[in-house]
């Protein structure tokens, strides 16, 4: 359900944010300008060291808010948005229906590709013109989904370490174990960026549903958490024609938050209309934007409001369209409500959850309209059942158990006239929680991609909602990758990382002969000097094109400046992978992994210049982080004369989905007496759907009938003729193995199988 899984309570929480109060600039003794500064204090020591020990302890992660402050308002027109009192995508097929996350705790994963159909759709339906169907009421029922991502492999994948195909092979945030845990874990905006800005993760949801192995299509199974493991060697790259994320925009948050000493907690300051303003723009220019909130007393209700002073977000959801005149009144006497002050104007956000809807269960269930009406994850035949055998009627049990009806179990939010939940709620203009704050640009398939290739060696995952880069107080400061063409290419574009809003990002693009001690040796092709509203990922096109023959190495260098409001003075930022060492991470279970291999990274700092394994052994500061390579990627595409040569002719990869293999067994009671003179056919295992050839092979059976058990090439179990045959229960653990084909993965399935005796 959250998007970081809470330890303590919201009190106790800010007030370890409270305790954070230092700031590190690396210390004297590496005479270094990077900055870390963490309580916005200006001085650097060791207490900063120990309030990131704190966040660790309590699995806080650091997201934008406590590192950089809140994002102020970006210069950016919202005259259009602010003409229009209501406007929903929902009316115009630009979001998709809600569905349901449970039993896991992958919401930010809900929320990230949520925002990724729903920026897919505005791209593939962009028009100057504004549909007037979104100024109606809003449509929650019924959606046309053009499309349909998984969320399961993004919340799998971001956890997965890159392959063997890979330079960077072992890079990422590596899990000890493939548990449940990654997925309850929770995330945050940067880990789906990470994947999608790399190419990596976007698949249809028919490769991975957000199901269990071995679903049995059980409302109880739909929630089992025993496996939900992906396929050993599952492909993390994204499916063909799968929308390309060129854009991840931070936007400001409504409520600005400041640190209040004397009671030792972040409190609420002041809110901030303008911000407002940004969102609904936002969303009129690329789609849903994703948002985290303090869902603690939502419950069920389909309006909510906090005005809390001190609050943390625990969820993501995806804001789908506004109302400025939805009442106030609303939000009154709400039951499930923790407000300290009446809502004082109208105004809501139309906000998409993931905690189920009718059209999502009538899609995964074809009986739904009578198994809505069963009780606590039963269908409504079992809900007969269970009352007819425990002496009690249906009705008693609806009192003893109230709200537990599937219907609202399973069909979360706003209801319709047939009281049927849609999935979507509203929250309050001024709810205090909202925070993290962002939006995707696409590329879509459908008139070509704009790039054929995407060079980068940055595939880690950061903890919080934009990457921990450490500012320095060097305005010089440099970073640059080094790339090696693998073709006839032209250089298009280059991505850029910032950290606030209204930033410039100087880059510098060399050509290298190979014999360059630094990258600025080599010959300068081109020179831009970008001003970037916002802050997170952005892709920025060259105003020439650079041609490169194969093997022509390149460098990319870049100088990302910003004014700090705090120190109220210019900084530099230093851009590369920055992950906390594992003693310090608030990610359970799991390491974040960097790999720098040599001549890919260069630093320019403190006027000399330097690599990232230099870093991590001179800096003070990398006894807390660990320095990898330069956030910058590169995108070219072939030339015309490699697209039209039949020999350079690149493959696409095949995306191979999940085995859809079924298991299925039938029984049947052995009799003692018979078996003592023949033997007895005791279990068959059916195999439906299964990609390719298909083996069974006896993995553990009991030692008192291990010699009398036959298991046939077919999956037929036989209790061999057994003269003291001894009656009673047996259990056998049978492995199933799918080798798979050219379109689905190999899978292995352990199936117990029960022989009675009797």
């Amino acid at each position: 359900m959250s998007i970081i899984k809470k330890a303590v309570s919201i009190a106790l929480s800010a007030a370890i944010l409270a305790g954070a109060s230092t700031g590190l600039t690396a210390s004297a003794k590496d005479n270094s300008s990077v900055i870390f500064d963490f309580n916005e204090d200006n001085i650097t020591d060791e207490k900063d060291i120990e309030s990131v020990s704190q966040f660790a302890k309590f699995h806080i992660p650091l997201n934008q808010a406590f590192v950089y402050g809140d994002l102020s308002a970006a210069e950016y027109d919202t005259t259009q948005a602010d003409s229009i009192p209501r406007y929903f995508l929902t009316n115009i097929n630009q979001s998709t229906t809600p569905k349901y996350q449970r039993p896991l705790g992958d919401c930010w994963a809900f929320s990230a590709i949520g925002a990724l159909e729903s920026s897919a759709l505005k791209a593939k339906n962009s028009s100057n013109k504004i549909d007037s169907k979104a100024f109606g009421e809003p449509v929650l029922s019924g959606l046309k989904d053009e499309i349909d991502l998984s969320e399961r492999a993004v919340a799998w994948l971001a956890g997965e370490p890159v392959g063997n195909d890979n330079s960077q092979s072992g890079e990422g945030l590596v899990y000890a174990d493939s548990g449940i845990g990654r997925y309850n874990n929770g995330g945050n905006g940067a880990f789906s960026e990470t994947l999608f800005t790399s190419w990596r993760g976007v698949l249809d949801d028919q490769s991975a549903p957000h199901q269990p192995n071995n679903f049995d299509n059980s409302l109880k199974g739909l929630e089992s958490n025993k496996d939900w493991s992906l396929p050993e060697g599952f492909s993390a790259k994204s499916a063909d024609k799968a929308p390309r994320v060129t854009d991840y925009l931070c936007l400001p948050s409504f409520s600005e938050f400041g640190l209040d000493k004397e009671k030792g907690i972040r409190t609420w300051k002041s809110y901030d209309k303008k911000a407002r303003s940004i969102v609904k723009q936002a969303i009129l220019d690329y789609g849903a934007v994703s948002t985290d909130y303090d869902s603690t007393i939502d419950s069920r209700n389909s309006t909510f409001y906090t005005e809390r002073k001190n609050t943390l977000p625990d969820h993501a959801v995806l804001i789908v369209g506004w109302d400025d005149n939805y009442s106030k009144d609303n939000f009154l006497n709400n039951a499930f409500s923790t407000s300290e002050a009446a809502p004082t104007e109208d105004g809501a956000w139309l906000v998409k959850n993931s905690w189920g809807s009718y059209d999502y269960m009538k899609s995964l269930y074809k009986n739904w309209d009578e198994d809505r009406e069963g009780l606590n994850g039963m269908t409504y035949r079992e809900t007969l059942e269970y009352a007819e055998s425990h002496n009690i009627t249906i009705e008693d049990m609806k009192k003893k158990k109230s709200n537990t009806e599937n219907k609202y179990l399973y069909e979360f939010g706003i209801r319709d006239k047939d009281d049927r939940g849609t999935g979507y709620f509203w929250i309050y203009y001024n709810d205090r929680s909202i925070c993290s704050n962002f939006v995707f640009k696409v590329d879509i398939a459908d008139d070509g991609y704009d790039y054929d290739y995407n060079y980068q060696y940055d595939y880690t995952t950061s903890e919080d909602n934009l990457k921990t880069s450490l500012r320095t107080s060097d305005t010089n400061t440099l970073v640059s990758n080094v790339f090696t063409s693998n073709g006839n290419e032209s250089l298009k574009a280059f991505s850029a990382y910032t950290n606030e809003t209204d930033s410039v990002v100087k880059t510098d693009i060399y050509l290298l002969g190979g014999g360059e001690s630094n990258p600025t040796e080599g010959k300068l092709v081109y020179s831009s000097d970008d001003r970037v509203k916002f802050a997170g990922f952005h892709t920025i096109k060259l105003t020439k094109e650079i041609k490169l023959a194969k093997g022509q190495k390149f460098a990319i260098v870049q100088n990302t400046r910003s004014h700090d409001n705090r120190t109220n003075a210019e900084v530099s930022y230093l851009n590369l992978e920055t992950v906390l060492k594992p003693e310090y991470s608030s990610i359970r279970d799991a390491e974040h992994k960097v790999v720098c291999n040599e001549n890919e990274t260069y630093v320019f700092l403190d006027g000399s210049w330097t690599t990232p394994k230099q870093l991590n052994q001179n800096l003070d500061i990398a006894k807390v982080f660990t320095f990898g390579n330069a956030k910058i990627k590169a995108f070219t595409v072939n030339t015309v004369e490699e697209k039209s040569a039949p020999s350079q002719t690149v493959k696409k990869p095949v995306v191979k989905k999940a085995n859809p293999i079924k298991i299925s067994v039938s029984k049947k009671t052995v009799k003692a007496k018979k078996l003592r003179k023949k033997s007895q056919k005791a279990a068959t295992l059916t195999v439906k759907n299964a990609a390719g050839k298909v083996s069974f092979k006896l993995k553990s059976v009991p030692k008192k009938i291990k010699k009398y058990v036959k298991l046939s090439a077919k999956g037929i179990v036989t209790v061999k003729k057994w003269k003291k045959a001894k009656k009673g229960d047996y259990k056998l653990k049978i492995k199933v193995t799918a080798n798979g084909n050219s379109q689905y993965y190999p899978v292995t399935v352990d199936k117990t199988v029960k022989i009675k005796i009797k």
